[in-house]
């Protein structure tokens, strides 16, 4: 092999390398606002670094504390982020799969998501209702994504302790 071919070979591996290492780690830029609307709607801002719950019963209080994921849990939903191409789902995503005979079926309440992310200068922002059915592969990875992100709220310290709400959707 020749000192070129040598060369160019380890370039290679050392861009293909750094590729990866992009794909591992958030940038300084990345953040994220999330948003799940039921009955009873969560937002979760990593920018300003809160948690908001508001609840349909008029009655419950807006609850808003300060909140942030940890380090390992940003890199765990950065990494959801690439893995799902993020960034290449449509603004408004809408992705059903239709049964053989063009069937689906729609079930309420459903839940609305939206979620604009922050990352290498770009911003891209993903609405999704999880209402219909059958859905696509798609749309079943964006929902682990929503789910990853419900999952690291739900189970924060700081939200356990908020008092229970009275969702009427329950």
């Amino acid at each position: 092999m020749s000192f070129l071919a040598l060369l160019t070979a380890a370039f290679l591996v050392i861009a293909n390398s750094a590729a990866a290492q992009d794909q591992m780690f958030p940038p300084g830029d990345f953040g994220f606002r999330y948003e799940a609307r039921r009955c009873t709607t969560t937002e979760f801002d990593t920018g300003a670094h809160t948690y908001t719950r508001v609840a349909a019963n008029v009655s419950e209080p807006r609850i808003s504390i300060p909140l942030s994921l940890g380090p390992n849990q940003m890199v765990v939903v950065y990494r959801e982020i690439v893995r799902i191409g993020f960034f290449d789902y449509q603004p408004d995503f809408r992705r059903v799969v239709p049964r053989l005979g063009g069937d689906t079926t729609s079930r309420t309440p459903s839940t609305a998501y939206r979620m604009e992310v922050r990352s290498r200068g770009m911003t891209h922002t993903v609405s999704y209702n999880d209402g219909e059915t059958p859905r696509s592969e798609e749309a079943e990875r964006l929902l682990g994504l929503f789910d990853l992100i419900d999952g690291f709220l739900n189970e924060h310290p700081d939200v356990k302790r908020l008092a229970p709400i009275r969702d009427p959707c329950d």
